[in-house]
């Protein structure tokens, strides 16, 4: 490969600058520019692109690893369906989030967030089917929280009794929230109850739950939860 991974990374180059196609890398990278549900402020559909933005400035070099990206990584184009499908889905949920919930008037606008949703949840999960059929390793850059759950689908159904390491303030265990199946604040119960066959849920750092959630936390024998607040007493003590 004439690659110099010293000099400066071109303006319209690859993740990390890297120049791969698809068939040379081992790390297959799907961005997913979809926060239908963000609860809080928009913004999280922005970061596929920024992220592949600031890669390009980043060293290629690793002092513990030395060369990791010779193995090759690409990112796949930003899928103009998904960005699509956000902008009709955020324009539907963003009235109902910002009243705080859905009502029952608001169920047309629910189920069509819900189908969008879902149909993301389809394309990522089709996404890392076709990258662990090939042997490769995938990586999903959301997006809000909810836009890895296909992966983890993919890869339970390859892997079964597979377990999930979640770094988070929050613990996303809600059955729904504001009214959406699919929020950002359900992923990882419906990554428990779905087809991802999880065996274990490993939370580090959550700090800011629901009652129902910690109920959840204390009665699923899959889940084990690290508080932020024990990892601080552990660091300081």
């Amino acid at each position: 490969m004439d690659f110099d991974a010293n000099a400066a990374s071109p303006a319209d180059s690859g993740l990390f600058g890297l120049p791969h196609r698809s068939a040379e890398a081992h790390v297959h990278v799907l961005g997913v520019p979809f926060e239908a549900t963000t609860s809080y402020r928009a913004g999280t559909c922005h970061a596929p692109e920024a992220i592949l933005a600031a890669s390009r400035q980043v060293d290629l070099f690793d002092l513990h690893f030395g060369k990791p990206y010779e193995r090759g990584i690409w990112m796949a184009p930003l899928a103009a369906r998904v960005t699509d499908w956000n902008l009709e889905a955020r324009e539907l949920a963003a009235p109902i989030i910002e009243r705080g919930g859905a009502t029952a008037s608001d169920a047309p606008a629910v189920a069509r967030v819900d189908f969008l949703c879902d149909a993301v949840r389809g394309e990522v999960r089709a996404f890392t089917e076709r990258c662990l059929e090939h042997g490769g390793l995938p990586v999903i850059l959301g997006g809000d929280h909810s836009t890895p759950l296909g992966a983890m689908e993919a890869c339970g159904v390859r892997f079964p009794g597979m377990a999930v390491l979640q770094f988070d303030a929050h613990a996303d265990l809600r059955p729904s929230y504001e009214g959406f199946q699919w929020s950002h604040a359900s992923v990882m119960h419906n990554a428990l109850h779905g087809p991802a066959g999880i065996s274990r849920l490993l939370q580090v750092g959550v700090r800011d739950l629901c009652e129902q959630e910690h109920d959840v936390i204390q009665g699923d024998p899959r889940v084990r939860t690290h508080f932020g607040h024990e990892l601080a007493a552990a660091r300081h003590g």
